[in-house]
């Protein structure tokens, strides 16, 4: 398993930190252009990639090396008439470069396969264009308390199930 960190391990701050403190494997630390070689090799030999490059409370449009390398994942994970298919990518929470709160993505974004979001749905995985870039999401549950999740909550997602209580039954033979 190949693991890169975009800048250096002793710039990490908070809960990034401890988790990176706790890996006992190779990080490869990445602060130019020319390390984002490695990434792309790896990327391109890989079963699948998980995208952690940026996190759900970075705001604003990916930028420099971020921006860089969600470019360079993307080139390499794309499929197409003339190449292979490329390794699935897993988005964590959000894919890189998306905006939580946006309906459209601000610039470079990952183009995720499948997107494993914390707690509950956000307003970018509901909304096109931007939920395009997310592949199939899963909500994966974090223990927080009833109701915690839908506090504040202004977007809502209608289902099959809300659809269908709100209508009577037909009869078999209606047209």
């Amino acid at each position: 398993m190949d693991v890169f960190l975009l800048g250096q391990r002793r710039d990490v701050r908070g809960d990034a930190a401890e988790a990176l403190r706790r890996y006992a494997g190779r990080v490869g630390e990445i602060t130019a252009e020319a390390g984002l070689d490695a990434l792309e090799r790896a990327v391109g030999g890989a079963h699948v990639v998980v995208d952690a490059l940026l996190g759900t409370g970075v705001d604003g449009t990916a930028r420099g090396l971020g921006a860089s390398a969600i470019e360079r994942l993307n080139h390499v994970t794309a499929m197409g008439e003339d190449r292979p298919p490329q390794p699935p990518v897993v988005a964590l929470d959000l894919p890189s470069g998306l905006s939580a709160d946006r309906g459209a993505p601000t610039g470079p974004t990952v183009r995720a396969t499948l997107t494993a979001t914390f707690g509950g749905h956000k307003r970018a995985l509901l909304l096109e264009p931007a939920a395009g870039w997310a592949g199939q999401v899963v909500v994966i549950p974090l223990g927080l308390p009833d109701g915690e999740t839908e506090r504040d909550v202004t977007t809502f997602l209608l289902e099959d199930g809300d659809a269908r209580s709100a209508l009577t039954p037909r009869p078999a033979d209606a047209h």
